[in-house]
C-alpha cells in the first residue's frame, strides 16, 4: 500500500518535501462504508527558514562541512556528548553523513518547547552513532522534537534506541536505523 494511505484507528503520515498539501480524511463504519470526509490543508515549510542561520549547529569530526547548510555554525567532534551541549528550543542539530560518534552517555533531553530536531547533513550514509548507554536518547517534558536520518549502533544487551518518558508529546523517529540495540 502506498505511504499516503493508512488505516485504522491511528494513522499518521510525515510529509518530508516542503509545501502545501490537502490531507483528506474519510471515515468508515464496521461494514466499510464511508460515513464522513474531511479535508484540510497542510503547510510544510522548509527547514532551514525555520532553523535558519545559527538556529542550526553541524558537527563533522573531520572538520569538513560540504553541505552543511549556510550560516549555520561548525563544531568539529566526534563525541555525541558535544551534541548534547547545544540542545535547546527552536534548534537543529546535523550530523555530517560518513563522521561516526561516540556516545558514552544518554543524550537526555528535558523540559523542552520545539521545534528541535537531531538529523544529518551532507551526501553518503547516515551518521553511525556508536553508543554504549541505555538509551542512546531520552525525552522528558519534551515537545514537537525529531530524530531524522541517524544510524544507532550499540551492544545487544545494553542498548535502547529512543526512549520518551513522561509528559513528552510530538516526537518523530524517522530514517533512524538501528543495529545491536536492545536485541539480547
Amino acid at each position: 500500500m502506498p505511504k499516503n494511505h493508512a488505516f485504522g484507528a491511528v494513522a499518521a503520515h510525515v510529509y518530508e518535501t516542503p509545501g502545501t498539501y490537502t490531507a483528506r480524511l474519510a471515515v468508515m463504519d464496521a461494514r466499510r462504508r464511508v460515513v464522513a470526509v474531511r479535508s484540510v490543508d497542510v503547510t510544510i515549510q522548509d527547514p532551514d527558514v525555520v532553523f535558519g542561520g545559527t538556529s542550526t549547529v553541524c558537527f563533522a569530526n573531520d572538520g569538513r562541512f560540504d553541505g552543511c547548510p549556510a550560516g549555520a555554525r561548525h563544531v568539529t567532534t566526534s563525541q555525541l556528548s558535544r551534541v548534547r551541549d547545544e540542545v535547546a528550543s527552536g534548534r537543529r542539530l546535523l550530523l555530517q553523513r560518513g563522521s561516526t560518534f561516540d556516545a558514552d552517555a544518554p543524550i537526555e533531553i528535558r523540559n523542552l518547547l520545539g521545534p528541535g530536531m537531531i538529523g544529518a547533513f551532507g551526501s553518503g550514509k547516515n551518521p553511525p552513532l556508536i553508543t554504549t548507554s541505555i538509551p542512546t536518547f531520552a525525552t522528558n517534558g519534551v515537545r514537537d522534537f525529531r530524530f531524522v536520518d541517524l544510524a544507532l549502533e550499540g551492544r545487544p544487551d545494553t542498548s535502547e534506541a529512543v526512549t520518551v518518558w513522561s509528559r513528552s508529546n510530538d516526537i518523530l523517529v524517522l530514517h533512524v536505523a538501528t543495529h545491536r540495540i536492545g536485541a539480547g
